[in-house]
């Protein structure tokens, strides 16, 4: 890893610890240089203002996010264990991030922007569909309501909205995951008599 490479990760790392303990707001660019460090001229000339970091810190998490579903999630199996495993994953990932958790309770509109396309930034529902769209790709389309892109859009936008209003009378994870699954999911048993009357 080159120097400047090295710079760029330990400013995310130290701009994550000061979002954790100040909130995204109120965090400036000298505070993250003297978490991580280094001088301030130092950190400008890696990012030239806080949404340039903001935008690094962001692509880094999605990344990490992205091998940490990799490893939890078994994406050759079936595509509706796949969903069901999924959907706690996500929401615990969410939770126990202490960015997220924090800006979720005192800066939601922080969270808001990642969902609203603005100019040719992705916004998380691109971000996160191609990932769920990898655990359908097993499917057979006969078991699918929707095509493998819609109902992978669907999902995430069910995860979403959960993540943004977490207040609910489903009484945990795994009913939120199976009702997901439900709602764009043929039964095999369905399948099978459906093939039967075409036969």
């Amino acid at each position: 890893m080159g120097s400047h490479t090295r710079l760029r990760q330990d400013l995310i790392d130290a701009a994550l610890e000061c979002f954790s303990s100040y909130g995204v707001r109120k965090t400036q660019l000298s505070d993250v240089a003297q978490r991580a460090g280094v001088s301030r001229a130092t950190a400008y000339r890696a990012f030239a203002a806080k949404p340039d970091l903001i935008a690094a810190v962001v692509e880094s998490e999605i990344a990490r996010f992205i091998d940490g579903y990799r490893q939890a999630v078994d994406l050759t199996a079936a595509a509706d264990t796949v969903l069901r495993d999924t959907m706690p994953f996500v929401l615990e990932w969410v939770r126990n991030h202490p960015v997220l958790a924090r800006v979720l309770a005192d800066e939601p509109e922080q969270f808001l922007e990642l969902l609203v396309q603005e100019g040719d930034r992705l916004t998380a529902i691109d971000v996160m569909r191609p990932a769920a769209e990898v655990g359908l790709s097993q499917a057979d389309p006969r078991q699918l309501r929707a095509t493998p892109v819609q109902v992978a859009e669907w999902s995430v936008r069910i995860l979403l909205s959960f993540i943004l209003i977490p207040r609910t009378t489903l009484n945990d994870v795994d009913q939120i995951a199976d009702l997901c699954v439900y709602g764009v999911w043929h039964p095999q048993d369905s399948v099978d008599s459906e093939r039967g009357r075409q036969s």
